[in-house]
């Protein structure tokens, strides 16, 4: 996804972004990110790990509850986007609107490789599920530089700094090593590919 500063000047941002707000969420929706986010998940061109927490044990996602939970991502692009076109800066939506439970939406939206999905009903389990595993965190880095002339003798030095973009987690009884390889091979959403 996009942010203000990188392709966006002046009133060209407001025509980009939208405001949505489902329930007590506030979202800054770029309408054509999403929609590339959404034919890059069904065409399976983005690699999205889904982990179930609807048992007791997490696990990775059987691929039909991977296709069950692009659907419900699908239906809410859908949904969003039709009421986007009626020109209306703000869009207030309820969480009964959207299939798919909040925190599973939030993860697809926010481009996390690693989503955790669970049915609305299964809140309590999935919050019971979590509480007693260990969690893997992956943090997203960005390394700036700053060179600078200190003499002539001693040449040019550089200072690097580390900066966190974000960072998300999954149990680590499951396999770190295939998010990882999907990470650095670019294989998740444009937000977080790696180059090496």
């Amino acid at each position: 996804m996009q942010t203000l500063g990188s392709s966006c000047t002046g009133s060209r941002a407001y025509i980009l972004f939208k405001v949505m707000c489902l329930d007590d969420v506030v979202y800054l929706i770029d309408v054509e990110n999403l929609t590339a986010l959404m034919n890059g998940s069904l065409n399976r061109s983005v690699q999205l790990e889904f982990i179930v927490l609807d048992d007791t044990i997490a696990r990775f996602a059987l691929s039909s509850e991977k296709d069950e939970a692009l659907n419900e991502f699908a239906s809410f692009t859908t949904c969003f986007l039709s009421k986007v076109s009626n020109g209306a800066s703000i869009y207030y939506l309820s969480e009964l609107w959207c299939e798919a439970a909040l925190p599973t939406l939030n993860g697809w939206i926010l481009g996390y490789p690693v989503i955790y999905y669970f049915k609305k009903e299964n809140v309590s389990k999935a919050v019971r599920t979590l509480s007693v595993s260990a969690l893997l965190q992956f943090k997203i880095l960005i390394q700036s530089s700053v060179a600078f002339q200190t003499s002539e003798v001693q040449g040019q030095k550089g200072i690097f700094a580390m900066h966190s973009l974000t960072s998300f987690t999954m149990p680590s009884e499951l396999n770190g090593e295939r998010v990882q390889s999907n990470l650095h091979n670019g294989q998740t959403s444009s937000l977080y590919s790696l180059s090496r």
